[in-house]
């Protein structure tokens, strides 16, 4: 439309990239989730903290399709932008769990495990969501075990499955994918039982 809305149209391509994403289809998730990006930089600057998120989520979900050496340039790109953790904000802290997560899942947690604390720490300050901290709180256990830091991965991952089991459905995604990190770690750990537990508790909500 000539006189399109441009917030409009970047909600509807950052929807359309997660449903794609949903469905499994990364590529062309990571295809839409780059217009929304590119809308929101056209529309206020790359510099300006409403754009961050919008190429954070696009250079994660590139990440997650393989495409390491388009997503790793992204996301620097994005941490050279952030403010000091000593003046986070919910913006900043989601680009840097996010960065965090993707760096442990391919195999460096040691890098990520920093961003995920301070993630977690401006959460604790200003959260855009009451679930971030939680979800955060997984990423960074998750990163933890992954280091063999497990003492405090088991801390770490206790928290936030208490938390989903207070705050979210029984049979809700993200508290089964909690419950299957938790029964992972315990698995780890040698706790068979209870990693079986856990494990027939998301088949059953499954």
């Amino acid at each position: 439309l000539p006189q399109r809305n441009e917030a409009e149209l970047q909600t509807f391509y950052a929807n359309r990239g997660v449903a794609l994403q949903q469905a499994g289809d990364l590529t062309a998730a990571a295809l839409a989730l780059g217009r929304a990006a590119d809308i929101a930089e056209r529309t206020s600057g790359a510099d300006f903290k409403t754009a961050w998120v919008p190429r954070a989520k696009h250079a994660r979900t590139l990440h997650l399709s393989g495409d390491r050496g388009a997503a790793l340039p992204l996301f620097e790109a994005l941490m050279a932008r952030m403010p000091g953790p000593e003046a986070s904000t919910p913006d900043a802290s989601t680009v840097r769990e996010d960065f965090g997560e993707r760096l442990a899942a391919e195999g460096r947690p040691e890098l990520g495990i920093p961003l995920l604390r301070a993630a977690l720490a401006g959460f604790q300050q200003k959260a855009n969501f009451e679930f971030d901290q939680r979800r955060c709180r997984r990423n960074l256990g998750d990163a933890l075990a992954r280091a063999g830091q497990m003492a405090e991965a088991r801390r770490v991952l206790a928290l936030s499955l208490t938390d989903y089991e207070a705050h979210d459905p029984p049979a809700s995604q993200p508290l089964a994918a909690a419950r299957e990190r938790w029964a992972r770690l315990l698995l780890d750990l040698g706790d068979l039982p209870q990693a079986q537990v856990q494990f027939q508790q998301v088949v059953a909500a499954a």
